[in-house]
């Protein structure tokens, strides 16, 4: 199974880029440190390439910046890179699949600029509805959110 999860700092600007067919991604580095100190006593970081596409590539863009604190879930993919005149040489990339978004850093003239933080947390989580105060407003949770249908009558659906 290849599946990765990493947490760290956003190591460098993501560059918004787009295919010949139209699609947006980001790549970029995280930083992430080693969990026990090397025999110099210290603590050693990675610095893990990743990319992501669409609507994910968008967002990273718009409220990320260096410094950005994320936790990136995804799947490791080997590459072969031949440059003309050059030896080949192999790498491999995080492709992420879903990036949570610890700690935004403010990046001038993008999405996160000008934006109140309650808007750009709704904006980075596509599954977000309005909760219920302590359970009991059940009802003040707007329909057209729910991601299913609801129950008119018992066995019933609408």
């Amino acid at each position: 199974m290849n599946q990765f999860t990493i947490v760290g700092r956003i190591a460098n600007d993501p560059k918004l880029g787009t295919t010949a067919h139209g699609k947006h991604y980001v790549r970029f580095h995280v930083a992430v440190r080693r969990d026990f100190k090397s025999k110099d006593n210290e603590y050693k970081t990675d610095f893990i390439p990743v990319v992501a596409w669409r609507t994910t590539a968008e967002r990273i863009h718009d409220y990320c910046g260096k410094g950005s604190i994320v936790t990136i879930n995804g799947r490791m993919m080997p590459m072969t890179y031949l440059p003309q005149g050059h030896a080949r040489y192999n790498s491999i990339e995080l492709v992420a699949e879903s990036v949570g978004f610890q700690y935004l850093k403010r990046v001038p003239g993008r999405g996160a600029d000008n934006e109140p933080q309650a808007l750009i947390n709704e904006a980075l989580d596509p599954h977000s509805q309005e909760a219920p105060d302590s359970f009991g407003g059940a009802d003040s949770v707007k329909e057209s959110r729910m991601p299913y249908k609801t129950v008119a009558k018992e066995g019933a659906l609408q």
